[in-house]
């Protein structure tokens, strides 16, 4: 393997975890006033969505060792990444209650099959001496997703 495609793979799970990661976990929060303002829903409403989309994610972690062996890592992490996107389109056009708690559904199973557990099994399989560093990295970008 050659070392500096190991980096380029890092960067890869970066991007990847900003995504699934940093912006439907970490950002998403910050547009719940929003959202509750323009959809009329209550603090209730608002506080239920987060709570679907961490339980379903709690539970979808479970199983992404199961999820990454039927699928295999580089098709396990497209899908992730599509249960993201469909997730943030979902949310773009709900209009009810029940919309945004699908969409939450959808974002935590992303959140789970796209985060941390498959980045860090990619990471182990590409690096020997700078994993810490490699993990490091991809674990700064969620937090840089909530900066930008």
């Amino acid at each position: 393997m050659k070392r500096h495609y190991a980096w380029i793979i890092c960067f890869t799970c970066m991007f990847m975890l900003f995504c699934s990661m940093g912006m439907s976990n970490t950002a998403f929060p910050a547009h719940l006033p929003m959202i509750r303002e323009v959809s009329g829903l209550n603090n209730t409403q608002c506080s239920t969505i987060l709570m679907a989309r961490n339980l379903i994610s709690l539970f979808c972690m479970m199983f992404v060792d199961r999820y990454l062996k039927k699928f295999n890592v580089k098709r396990g992490m497209v899908i992730a990444e599509v249960f993201v996107i469909t997730a943030f389109v979902l949310y773009s056009f709900s209009t009810s209650y029940l919309m945004y708690l699908t969409a939450a559904v959808i974002s935590g199973a992303g959140y789970a099959f796209g985060g941390l557990i498959p980045a860090s099994t990619i990471l182990n399989r590409w690096f020997f001496k700078d994993k810490r560093l490699a993990i490091g990295l991809c674990g700064a970008a969620t937090g840089i997703a909530s900066i930008i």
